[in-house]
């Protein structure tokens, strides 16, 4: 679960703007 929790925090900070740019 370690390892899934730090790309899931970078993909957040990648989701983020995108969904601001999409929105």
């Amino acid at each position: 679960m370690n390892k899934w929790r730090n790309p899931t925090r970078r993909l957040c900070a990648v989701a983020m703007p995108f969904v601001l740019l999409l929105l």
